[in-house]
């Protein structure tokens, strides 16, 4: 009897198991869906309150929320994906003390989502250790979805370091002013990119 060829596509079963095998010895990742996409959508980012400066009044809240604009629009076009906050600030209200109906400037404003948040910590050294450098900002944010109403992500409190506790121990006698301004600069860069990440898509080790 000849042997039965065959079909196309089909491969000999050791040949797959093989395959199947090297696959699990090598790992492999996979990429999750951004948890609120912006793919067709525009986002405005608020900048951050601080106690007892509201939103718009913090500087450091407005350079935050700058800095996440512009890093959450680097997975689309940034003409579709982030809103200038500066346009929104001339609709709030003339009152700080006034509440802020967010729908309703997000709409104004041609926007899908809306990120609030506030810094609830943020310091440049660890008070319990003078040789220790260790900038920390403590955040609370949520993204709000406009036609919905609802809140897509709510995050209470979210920390950042910088550097990382590995990294953090330096010499008391170097100059203080100069580390300061470098754990500044790495400890909005750390935070700005862990909150825009909730807009861009995330690749997973296995």
């Amino acid at each position: 009897m000849m042997p039965r060829p065959m079909r196309t596509g089909q491969q000999p079963l050791p040949l797959l198991a093989l395959a199947f095998l090297l696959l699990l010895l090598s790992g492999c990742s996979s990429t999750l869906p951004a948890r609120v996409s912006l793919k067709g959508k525009r986002v405005l980012v608020i900048p951050f309150a601080q106690s007892p400066a509201r939103e718009f009044d913090s500087t450091l809240g407005r350079e935050l929320a700058a800095n996440v604009s512009a890093l959450a629009s680097v997975a689309v076009p940034k003409a579709l994906g982030v809103v200038d906050f500066r346009d929104a600030e001339r609709l709030m209200p003339r009152s700080r003390t006034e509440s802020v109906d967010w729908i309703r400037l997000a709409q104004a404003m041609k926007a899908d989502f809306v990120l609030l948040g506030e810094i609830q910590d943020y310091r440049l050294r660890e008070p319990k250790n003078l040789t220790t450098r260790q900038g920390t900002l403590v955040v609370s944010y949520r993204v709000l979805d406009v036609a919905k109403g609802v809140n897509l992500v709510v995050v209470p409190a979210r920390a950042f370091l910088f550097p990382p506790v590995q990294d953090s121990e330096f010499s008391i006698g170097e100059d203080l002013f100069t580390k300061s301004d470098v754990i500044a600069a790495g400890l909005m860069a750390t935070a700005s990119r862990g909150i825009a990440a909730e807009f861009q898509e995330r690749v997973v080790e296995k």
